[in-house]
């Protein structure tokens, strides 16, 4: 269009349009800074002016699902559909949306669509495996995220998010290699900008106990407290400070399939899909109530074995556990209430936490550091890489590094001084201290395990 034939009408509209896309960077601007209620303001006036606009559609959902209003996003993200149904932009927000409320059958849909539109789409590609991870087809899809790998410069974040699909495979050692990577990388790139990381409520961690409770009661369920929640409640006289999370022990015999539908009909999310909840090497439950979304409950199911209990989780086909002996139950009384838990608990917790259990130890996770764990297949070493890196990109660079004194002391790998250096040489941080070698765990190297 030459100058002269502007017309009033184009000028207007030209107007309109700068107007818009600063409305839009205003909107931005705010969400960077975390004022999403401000940004929301713009966006829905940018989607009363601008109803056709999918970007103003899917910012606006973006910036719903960061400030968690996850059913208003969802809402944004389906009127989007209703006019660009094959925009990959849409359908990815509508894939994330869903995700985030553990719709996972949707989920899947607009991943396995937005793979099929652009399959060399990174970000498309990278959404399919962590989906489609556990497809019997194991081989080929390997073949396929090598191929994908060999032929693109990826950052650390990417290297990060492949390696657990790869572990979903049940593929430990090929996860392991590349998440040796993923540290390499992170020492390459600019840290990202550090986070505080935030204590939950405690007072909500009880009334979401007393809440699951009530659903386990009216259900039937057999349940005692276990793990982290136990120690809190047996030690402290209380949940553990900062806790979002209860951890409960019900009996492996029970049906995951009735329960997490029996879970949702009394208004809870459960975090796994139907086809994780089937495995058979599968030991364990994530739920929330819809009331207190940040705070989870941790369903460890207790497997006999060997005249022995094991818990523990898996990696696609591999398992690790945790082996405790057998024990009868007491009732112990708790903020008004009766909860189930270990007769002798001093020896449960000392075959959890070790035998200084009852001393106030940070940075302890007992699946890295713990003496009873079965791990044959060195999924405590992929675990803990994949939290490390997890940590850091978060900027909860505390957590990182405290996860790396965990690993080195039962694990060899100089890359893990490498990253511990790189941290502490970058942020000003007030860092755990080391922690000596556990002598009751075998050492390992990094060749051995990769």
């Amino acid at each position: 269009m030459r100058t002269a034939d502007i017309t009033f009408t184009d000028i207007k509209t030209i107007a309109l349009e700068a107007e818009y896309a600063q409305k839009l960077k205003d909107a931005r601007e705010l969400v960077s800074n975390k004022q999403f209620k401000k940004a929301l303001e713009i966006y829905y006036e940018c989607i009363t002016a601008y109803p056709m606009s999918w970007q103003v559609l899917y910012e606006a959902a973006s910036c719903l699902i960061q400030y968690d209003f996850l059913k208003e996003a969802r809402q944004i993200a389906q009127i989007g559909l209703e006019t660009f149904k094959d925009h990959p932009a849409i359908l990815d927000i509508n894939r994330v949306v869903c995700k985030k409320l553990y719709l996972f059958d949707d989920a899947k849909e607009y991943t396995k669509r937005v793979y099929e539109i652009d399959p060399n789409n990174r970000g498309a590609f990278i959404n399919y495996v962590l989906t489609f991870a556990h497809t019997d087809n194991k081989e080929s899809m390997f073949q396929s995220i090598q191929s994908f790998i060999n032929n693109r410069d990826l950052s650390s974040e990417d290297y990060n998010s492949i390696s657990c699909a790869i572990a979903n495979m049940g593929l430990i050692s090929e996860s392991i290699q590349l998440l040796r990577k993923t540290l390499e990388k992170i020492t390459q790139e600019p840290l990202p900008k550090k986070q505080e990381a935030g204590k939950l409520n405690t007072d909500i961690t009880r009334q979401s106990l007393l809440l699951f409770k009530a659903i386990f009661d009216s259900l039937e369920l057999p349940f005692a407290l276990g793990h982290g929640t136990l120690l809190g409640v047996y030690r402290d006289g209380n949940i553990l400070s900062g806790e979002g999370e209860i951890d409960v022990y019900m009996p492996f015999a029970i049906d995951k399939i009735w329960l997490a539908e029996n879970l949702k009909k009394c208004g809870c999310i459960v975090e796994q899909s139907y086809e994780e909840l089937k495995s058979p090497h599968n030991l364990t439950m994530g739920a929330r109530l819809e009331k207190f979304k940040k705070y989870v409950i941790e369903i460890s199911f207790l497997k006999p074995q060997d005249n022995h209990l094991i818990m523990g989780f898996n990696r696609g086909d591999k398992e690790i556990h945790l082996k405790v002996s057998p024990f009868e139950f007491i009732h112990m009384n708790f903020i008004g209430e009766s909860f189930l838990i270990p007769k002798d608990t001093a020896l449960h917790l000392s075959e959890v936490y070790g035998k200084d259990w009852n001393k106030r130890t940070p940075n302890r996770n007992f699946f890295i550091y713990g003496e009873n764990i079965i791990d044959p297949h060195h999924i405590r070493i992929c675990y803990a890489l994949n939290h490390i890196a997890g940590k850091i990109h978060e900027g909860l660079f505390k957590k990182g590094h405290g996860l790396i004194l965990q690993l080195m002391s039962i694990y060899e790998d100089p890359l893990l001084y490498k990253v511990k250096e790189y941290l502490e040489e970058n942020i000003d941080e007030d860092w755990y201290p080391p922690l000596p070698i556990n002598p009751n765990i075998e050492r390992l190297h990094y060749r051995e395990v990769i």
